[in-house]
């Protein structure tokens, strides 16, 4: 069944090699329904792309599933080395529950320079909606 799945995902390729990463992530999210597991795991190896966009669009279409097994994976992203991938995966993780909520925190805090988090102010009311008011008296990026 995978042999089938890998030889329908190389169809995504453009003629200069690049993943058509819109086609990719629409059948990852209607194939989910039937191998979550299948579609988590390929999403998890596609984050470690090469290609950036791929990355990328991985990372924000993370979202629109929310499982659980993203989360570790999605922390590692938030060391804000690329910018755009960090701000996808934060755009996710905020998504979850207080418990990842709290991780979050404690990953953000390890930053020299809040100002590489986009839409700062936006992002600090969602932390502060879900976690509590001393967990977010421990947030460096919003208390500075």
């Amino acid at each position: 069944m995978h042999s089938k799945i890998k030889t329908f995902i190389q169809q995504f390729y453009t003629e200069n090699k690049k993943l058509n990463t819109y086609a990719l992530n629409d059948f990852l999210i209607d194939y989910f329904t039937f191998q979550p597991d299948f579609v988590v795991q390929t999403m998890i190896k596609l984050l470690e792309s090469p290609q950036r966009n791929v990355r990328s669009a991985i990372a924000y279409h993370m979202k629109q599933l929310k499982d659980p097994k993203f989360v570790s994976i999605l922390l590692t992203k938030l060391d804000f080395k690329d910018r755009m991938i960090s701000n996808y995966a934060l755009d996710t993780l905020l998504n979850y529950n207080v418990v990842v909520v709290n991780q979050v925190i404690t990953e953000l805090n390890k930053l020299n320079d809040c100002s590489e988090i986009n839409y700062l102010d936006l992002r600090n009311s969602l932390i502060a909606k879900k976690v509590s008011k001393e967990d977010y008296r421990r947030y460096k990026c919003g208390n500075e």
